[in-house]
């Protein structure tokens, strides 16, 4: 049961007044604590995912780089090839071989 309150102490709020303000604060505390933390761990997945995106990402373009590589080495040998004077001189007897294989 409430006393009642004296001049000196009517401006400030009794323990059993103020309980269930602090009660919803403690809630609403413990609701955004446990969000914050929901968020945080997260992030962190996130983040590790992320940092194993840009891992594959870097093995991607060192194999990208490679094939690109090796493309150009072949289009340079098959370019080299198609210049050089014995592919040339072979051309009519690759034509007549087409001609009488169909």
């Amino acid at each position: 049961m409430n006393t009642p309150r004296t001049e000196k102490d009517a401006n400030e709020p009794r323990f059993s007044d103020t309980e269930p303000a602090l009660m919803t604060c403690y809630r609403e505390l413990a609701y955004i604590t446990a969000a914050l933390i929901d968020r945080e761990a997260e992030v962190e997945e996130q983040a590790r995912r992320i940092n194993a995106l840009e891992v594959e990402l870097t093995q991607m373009q060192h194999a990208l780089g490679h094939a690109q590589g090796i493309v150009h080495y072949h289009l340079t040998e098959q370019e080299a090839m198609r210049t050089s004077r014995s592919w040339r001189l072979m051309a009519t007897i690759r034509r007549l071989g087409r001609v009488f294989v169909r």
